[in-house]
């Protein structure tokens, strides 16, 4: 009896072969485009959902009230991310990234050159707080010293080839930096895009603590089962403790 069936189809087929190949291509573009936005979506929800505590990591913003607007600000004020700690008890770890992807660095090792963008700076805790795997060097000393460069995967090979990157020197535009670490590429579905990673040390005027100059990234690490709300709502008082008198003496407003 199937045998029938599959003959009665072959046979409806050949007899209206343009209205058969209009409904078999509407089906296959219909079944490609449905899986497309499956894999579409299944990507975008899987972002930052490869961390340890990923139910537990904040990154904290800045919504900078005005006389006649509301401006968002993804950067906050460097100074934050240890008040954080100390003030707020729903906290357990805070970290400060900064970068500036927008302008290009001259990389130089021996007769190679390249311009490379995706240098960042961070804090010494950067492997405590966001575990990204460590390949090569002691994550609790890598970031503590300026003027050193962990590299990632791709970029060692790129630098490197087959050699051991570590003790090298790179030159990064006119300042020589020794290479401290091998880190695991970062993954794709990251809104991290990361090629180096250097100390916070490196950046002069991020090392002195500002309240109200936006300056780095900062992520937060919350004790287990805190709320992120109780957390969020500690901020407008420490905002007035820290920052207010900060702005009154170097502009002059309240």
């Amino acid at each position: 009896m199937l045998k029938n069936l599959f003959k009665i189809a072959y046979r409806s087929l050949i007899k209206k072969k343009v209205y058969s190949l209009i409904n078999i291509v509407g089906l296959s573009i219909g079944a490609a485009s449905t899986l497309l936005i499956f894999l579409y979506v299944q990507r975008e929800l899987s972002y930052d959902e490869f961390y340890t505590d990923t139910d537990r990591l904040y990154r904290v913003a800045v919504d900078r009230q005005y006389p006649d607007r509301l401006a968002n600000f993804a950067m906050i004020p460097g100074g934050w991310s240890q008040v954080f700690v100390e003030e707020i008890p729903e906290i357990e770890k805070s970290v400060r990234i900064a970068g500036f992807p927008d302008f290009a660095s001259v990389f130089q090792y021996k007769d190679l050159s390249f311009q490379e963008r995706y240098i960042f700076f961070a804090d010494s805790n950067f492997f405590d707080v966001l575990d990204f795997k460590l390949l090569k060097g002691d994550p609790a000393t890598v970031l503590i010293h300026p003027n050193t460069l962990i590299l990632t995967e791709s970029m060692a090979t790129k630098y490197f080839g087959d050699e051991d990157p570590i003790g090298k020197q790179i030159k990064v535009d006119s300042t020589h930096n020794e290479v401290v670490g091998v880190m695991q590429d970062i993954p794709s579905n990251s809104h991290f895009k990361i090629d180096f990673l250097s100390s916070y040390a490196n950046v002069e005027f991020m090392v002195n603590p500002s309240y109200y100059i936006s300056s780095s990234y900062t992520y937060i690490k919350l004790v287990k089962d805190s709320s992120p709300k109780s957390a969020e709502l500690k901020i407008p008082s420490l905002v007035e403790k820290y920052a207010a008198g900060e702005i009154e003496r170097d502009l002059g407003i309240s």
